[in-house]
């Protein structure tokens, strides 16, 4: 993976990872999984040979969020 979009990953995504029984440490068992999501238009973090919109997104940025 590209090194800016582990940036762009890290910023949108929280992952928590919670053991809701009781506190037994010795256990293997995951219990819950809880995902924490920013929503967000923003523009693309790379185009594609001959697309046809590739100067739109000049004007915002790269990977900047859009209004």
């Amino acid at each position: 993976m590209e090194k800016h979009m582990e940036k762009s990953l890290d910023a949108t995504s929280i992952f928590i990872a919670v053991e809701c029984t009781d506190l037994n440490y010795d256990s293997k068992q995951l219990k819950s999984v809880i995902l924490v999501h920013r929503h967000g238009d923003r523009s693309p973090v790379s185009t594609y040979t001959g697309d046809p919109n590739e100067g739109y997104w000049y004007k915002y940025g790269v990977t900047t969020l859009t209004q």
